[in-house]
Order: structure tokens, then C-alpha cells, then sequence
């Protein structure tokens, strides 16, 4: 009966939030104060039924296990938000999922008693696969040659390559010396964080490193490269990456962004072009892709970037700035490019309602299966 009021609690709260995205570009933050308040009781009464019947849940007293839940899940949430993948807004939704969905649902045991992360899984793999075929209908450049050339190239495929094959090797030590049971999809979402934070913080491009940790693997870990599996894994490993980071996002830069005169510049809004400094008097614009592998490897980390916005997008006294150098003659392009962001509290409520059904993430679910 419980979980039954759960559930209806989660089809409410996530058909509201999803609404006011849709159409508000904004989730307010009384709804997420009502999911706290609702997980919180709820949480109560399920530790009380568990005494009263004299259970406990995966090794740990079920209220720990809920707050723990919690606090992986605000840690999370804010390190995605901090790395620009997704809005304030966006961090405080999961949050709230995750206070609504008990760790009772779950039916495995998921890494430091975190199952929130499936609902991660369960949001981006669907969102990943719908934007796939999103773009390969609506983008005229899909099959463009010339498009596809630039992808190509060998100094880029090189680049990725070296990357992945020292960078992959560094995760799968990392999930051993955790003991957590490593996956694609884990694996893959793990390169594309350390790229995203290794860009933020190191002052230099990411090949030196990449290189050195593939000396590395070479030199301890040469048993696991005679094996024609691992080839096989590291070949598809590099096409997803390969194909998900400059295909799919470079088609979805044309779909996803419009030209705006810089005086109809707001905040909040999200650049596609970041701006850059010259000299005291100059100033300019360059394509921003929030994911920026080709920043990463082939060159050093922008540090001449003066506004280049991303998860909650521009503030008041950036969007003046804009306007402020544009009209001194210091930027002298009289347009900037913004990306219109997606519903994204539509693909997560979609995802809360997934894990809450399976009782885990689409990969383990799947997996039963082969």
C-alpha cells in the first residue's frame, strides 16, 4: 500500500515538474520542498514497519541507508552541475527524486549504497538514444561528406584514441580499488567526467598525460592487451566516444543553438560561442561546446575565455558585460549564438518512473536477460 502512495506521489510530482519545464523553462523550488518533506516522512514509516517486522535492508538500518542515499545523490548532483552538464534546476529534481524513491524499491546493491545512480542511467541512456535519432532525422548534415570528413581526421581519431586507452585504464584501477563492478556505460560516463574536470583544472592539454598513463599501461598491464577481447571493447569503446562527442553533439550544435543580436541578450540564456579577449581593446567569439573533447586534447585549456556560460547559463552582470564591449566597438560582431535547452525534467521523471518499475538501472535489467 505504501509503495503504491509512493508511486502515485512520483507520477504527481513528476508530471508537475516535467509541465512547468516544458512550458516555464523553470522548476520551482515548492515542489522540490514537497518531495523532502515526502521522502522524509515516508522514510519514517518504512523504518517503522521494518522494526515492527524485523528486517533490515542490504547490511545497513534502512534510515541510513536513506540519507546516505541522499547525500551521494546531492554530491552528484552538484559535481554534474559543476562540471556544466546539467542546471541548478536540474541537480535539485534528482535530488528530490531520490528523497521520493526509498532504497527499499531497489533490488540490487548498488556501489557505497547509492541507488540514485540508476536513475542517472535510467535518464541519460533513453535521452542519449532519443537525441541519436533526433538528430539524424532533423540534421541536414547527417550524411553530409564533408561533415563526416572532419570527424575523420587522423590527428583527431589519434588523439581520442591515446585518451581512451589511458584514461579507460585509470577507471577500471579506480572501480577496483573500490570494488565496484565495472560496465560500458560506467566506464564510458567516468571518461567523459574525467575529461570535463581534467579541462577545468589543469592548466595544460590533456595529451602529455594521456600518453604517459599509456606508457604506463603498457608497461603493467601488457597481459590484458594480447586479448582480443579487450581490442574488441577498446575499439567500440573509442566509436561511441568518437561518434557520441563529434558527430552527435557536432550535429546537434546547428540544431540546438540560434543567431540573437547581442542587445537581445538575457540571463540565463546559454551561450554556443564563449568570448574570448585579444588585447585590452579586442575582443572575440568562438564556437563553445560545453563537452569540449578537441579543448582538452589537442590543445591547452582556454584561459583567455572571459564568459563562456553553461548549466544555468548567463548572469545579469555577464549578459551587460556582453552588451557593454559590443557597444564600446571592443566586439565587434554585432551577433552571438545561444542554445535553446531541452525539457530536461521530462527525460529525468521518465527515468524516476523506469527505476521505480525495474528496480534498477536499464543495463543490469537488460543484462538478466543474456
Amino acid at each position: 500500500m505504501l509503495n503504491f502512495i509512493i508511486f502515485c506521489f512520483l507520477v504527481v510530482f513528476g508530471a508537475i515538474t516535467a509541465y512547468e519545464d516544458l512550458h516555464k523553462k523553470k522548476i520551482r523550488n515548492k515542489w522540490v520542498l514537497f518531495a523532502i518533506v515526502f521522502g522524509i516522512i515516508s522514510s519514517i514509516v518504512i523504518e517503522i514497519n521494518l522494526r515492527l517486522a524485523g528486517k533490515q535492508t542490504h547490511g545497513l538500518p534502512f534510515i541510513a541507508q536513506f540519507y546516505l542515499n541522499v547525500i551521494f545523490a546531492f554530491l552528484f548532483g552538484y559535481m554534474l552541475w559543476y562540471a556544466g552538464l546539467w542546471s541548478a534546476g536540474d541537480a535539485k529534481l534528482f535530488v528530490a527524486y531520490s528523497f521520493i524513491i526509498p532504497p527499499t524499491i531497489y533490488t540490487v546493491v548498488y556501489p557505497f549504497h547509492f541507488p540514485s545512480i540508476a536513475i542517472i542511467i535510467n535518464t541519460f541512456l533513453p535521452f542519449l538514444v532519443y537525441l541519436f535519432f533526433y538528430v539524424i532525422l532533423k540534421s541536414k548534415y547527417a550524411f553530409d561528406i564533408n561533415f563526416i570528413k572532419k570527424i575523420i581526421q587522423p590527428k583527431l581519431i589519434l588523439n581520442l584514441a591515446m585518451f581512451v586507452f589511458g584514461f579507460a585504464w585509470t577507471a577500471q584501477l579506480l572501480f577496483k580499488a573500490l570494488s565496484i563492478q565495472p560496465n560500458f556505460f560506467l566506464i564510458i560516463s567516468v571518461l567523459f567526467m574525467m575529461l570535463l574536470f581534467a579541462t577545468k583544472f589543469l592548466k595544460f592539454g590533456l595529451l602529455p598525460l594521456s600518453l604517459i598513463l599509456s606508457i604506463l599501461r603498457v608497461t603493467f598491464d601488457f597481459g590484458t592487451l594480447s586479448s582480443w577481447n579487450f581490442w574488441l571493447n577498446y575499439i567500440i569503446m573509442l566509436l561511441v566516444l568518437l561518434i557520441l562527442r563529434f558527430y552527435l553533439l557536432g550535429l546537434s550544435y546547428e540544431l540546438f543553438s540560434k543567431e540573437l543580436y547581442i542587445e537581445d541578450l538575457k540571463s540565463g540564456m546559454i551561450l554556443a560561442e564563449e568570448i574570448y579577449k585579444v588585447n585590452s581593446n579586442e575582443y572575440k567569439k568562438r564556437r563553445f561546446v560545453p563537452i569540449s573533447f578537441i579543448g582538452a586534447l589537442l590543445k591547452r585549456a582556454s584561459n583567455n575565455s572571459v564568459v563562456a556560460s553553461a548549466g544555468d547559463g548567463l548572469s545579469r552582470k555577464e549578459a551587460n558585460f556582453i552588451k557593454r564591449i559590443h557597444s564600446k566597438g571592443f566586439l565587434k560582431d554585432h551577433t552571438i549564438r545561444v542554445y535553446e535547452t531541452m525539457p530536461f525534467a521530462v527525460f529525468m521523471f521518465s527515468g524516476a518512473i523506469l527505476t521505480f518499475l525495474l528496480g534498477c538501472d536499464i543495463v543490469i535489467f537488460l543484462r538478466g536477460f543474456v
